[in-house]
């Protein structure tokens, strides 16, 4: 009897945040994992799973590299609105939001194939921004950055 080995989700999502976390300096933290405890800092990425196909014609394969996978990640930018006590400004805001956007779009233009993971890596959609509501916690500006990831041959 055959057994499937299919892909962990988990594996690309960690390899996605790893290219992200390369590609930013360190005044950014990358979270391979949905959180909103950003540990003080003003610049925030969040690599999330989202929707995920395992189509039938990828079952059996004993393989991990020859199942075939389709996986969608969100990839949220969280970016501090203001803090007077870091000098921090809804300026700074959102040119970092802006900067970070285009550091994204850079990580999955270069990345489009990598090796023992994905095939193609696209946007999957518009990118949607806002600003999470005042609710006694700090207010981030965010933006919401839809990619598939997937290995069909």
């Amino acid at each position: 009897m055959p057994s499937s080995d299919s892909i962990n989700r988990q594996v690309w999502r960690e390899q996605l945040a790893t290219l992200i976390d390369t590609a930013l300096d360190s005044t950014w933290d990358v979270f391979n994992y949905g959180t909103a405890n950003f540990n003080g800092k003003a610049r925030n990425v969040v690599i999330a799973s989202g929707d995920t196909d395992y189509p039938e014609m990828g079952a059996g394969s004993r393989d991990v590299a020859e199942g075939e996978a389709e996986f969608d990640f969100y990839i949220t930018l969280f970016i501090l609105y203001a803090d007077d006590s870091q000098g921090w400004t809804a300026k700074n805001s959102e040119d970092a939001l802006d900067l970070g956007r285009k550091k994204i779009a850079d990580v999955i233009r270069d990345n489009y194939k990598v090796a023992s993971y994905w095939e193609k890596l696209v946007p999957n959609g518009r990118s949607r921004v806002g600003i999470t509501p005042d609710e006694g916690g700090p207010v981030y500006r965010y933006e919401v950055i839809p990619v598939r990831a997937s290995n069909y041959i």
